[in-house]
């Protein structure tokens, strides 16, 4: 299992991941007992700072009880979860955040070692023509890489 990474590295490699998609804001989260801790994140550059740091602050330590997030729903099911901000409730969870970050939609992607979800990797999209399969396979593969990593540095 991956040893939870120093957050300061994390940021601008979550940074380049959400430019790169063209996402509105991006997040990575820790699993830590029935909590994910949010190690980073990051919003676009003409996302109001006051909207960030409200959305930094609410999602700092999440209950894997609390239904109405993607990120949760990633991490308890361990596979891909697609929120559409058009079919969710407007006034809570992922369908409040999705509105005020002017996102139709989040995908939020479990990183697995073993059998065990020991991350979230998610990201908040203005358009749905991409495949969310595709959008995936990129996250996936990018935290992945920044966990390898954390663990090469130290030995």
């Amino acid at each position: 299992m991956p040893n939870q990474p120093d957050c300061q590295t994390l940021v601008p490699l979550l940074s380049r991941l959400r430019s790169e998609l063209d996402a509105r804001a991006a997040g990575l989260w820790w699993v830590e007992g029935e909590s994910l801790l949010q190690l980073a994140f990051d919003a676009a550059p003409d996302m109001p700072s006051d909207l960030a740091a409200d959305f930094a602050r609410a999602t700092q330590v999440v209950s894997l009880s609390s239904r109405p997030f993607g990120i949760v729903a990633a991490a308890t099911e361990g596979c891909r979860a697609v929120s559409i901000a058009s079919e969710l409730a407007a006034d809570v969870g992922s369908g409040f955040w999705l509105r005020a970050f002017k996102a139709q939609r989040s995908i939020a992607v479990p990183l697995i070692e073993g059998t065990r979800v020991f991350a979230v990797v998610a990201v908040a999209l203005a358009e749905l023509d991409r495949s969310a399969s595709a959008i995936e396979e990129t996250l996936r593969a990018e935290a992945m890489r920044w966990f390898s990593a954390e663990r090469t540095d130290r030995l």
